[in-house]
């Protein structure tokens, strides 16, 4: 992973959500390549819950004068799942999830930043709450979560032996309720409604609702609150809180790929 982009809060949920679309599309379009090109995709995705990204106090986003360690981290209480062929999603039957993850990276003045390490865990051993219906609330009960290491090189994943311990968090919807389709933060760019070439029509639609919401909750002992709280994007939200650090959210996702077949097309 080489420089990139400092991505926060909302950013960060809308490129994990791609990451997973574009990564299944690849598989299912792997098999045209010996039919023939006779094979169309349909991928789905959905994901609720609320999240929080938070970051070391000692890190000068608005004025990077010279290269700084920077650390951020992302606390999230969800449930997703996706299909390929057209089967259920199991919205009902997915269990939620307590993830942790901790970045490091290298912030330039001129912007861009460079990953020297992640590291995420993730349990289902959680017990929590979620209005998925008006987003004005979410909350689990603690959690300790083993850690893994993420190798920047080859993608390889390890576990660390270490755990993070979460304490209860709260989040409390600060804003109603921003709808957005393939308009909304960043995806009007890496997921556009329709593409077409000579190959591949690809449709794409998404479906997102969120609030932005005040959030309570404790890292190894330590509240969130002594941290640097980020607001991604508040300026494209208009009316939230600049001290409303995060989000409640439900979304869906679906990807349809339809292949014309012809010479040389995957």
């Amino acid at each position: 992973m080489n420089a990139t982009k400092k991505k926060t809060g909302y950013r960060a949920l809308v490129l994990a959500v791609l990451v997973a679309t574009m990564a299944a599309l690849v598989v299912a379009r792997a098999p045209q390549a010996t039919a023939a090109n006779s094979q169309n995709s349909h991928y789905r995705e959905f994901a609720q819950g609320a999240y929080i990204t938070y970051s070391n106090s000692t890190c000068p986003w608005d004025d990077v004068v010279t290269d700084t360690v920077c650390e951020e981290f992302t606390v999230w209480y969800f449930r997703s799942g996706f299909s390929l062929a057209g089967g259920s999603l199991g919205r009902a039957t997915q269990p939620f999830v307590a993830s942790y993850v901790h970045v490091r990276f290298l912030e330039h003045p001129d912007g861009e930043a460079e990953d020297l390490g992640i590291e995420f865990g993730e349990t289902t051993d959680v017990v929590g709450s979620y209005d998925k219906t008006h987003l004005t609330s979410a909350h689990m009960d603690g959690a300790t979560i083993e850690l893994n290491e993420v190798d920047l090189e080859s993608g390889q994943v390890t576990p660390t032996g270490e755990t993070v311990t979460l304490g209860p968090f709260t989040w409390t919807a600060a804003t109603s309720t921003y709808r957005s389709g393939n308009d909304g933060p960043d995806l009007d760019e890496l997921m556009p409604p329709n593409v077409r070439d000579r190959c591949h029509t690809t449709v794409s639609q998404a479906h997102q609702k969120l609030t932005r919401a005040y959030v309570t909750g404790t890292v190894d002992g330590v509240p969130i609150s002594t941290y640097y709280g980020e607001s991604a994007d508040t300026t494209e939200l208009p009316g939230a809180p600049e001290d409303a650090h995060g989000a409640i959210f439900n979304s869906w996702f679906r990807l349809v790929d339809v292949a014309h077949g012809g010479k040389n097309c995957l």
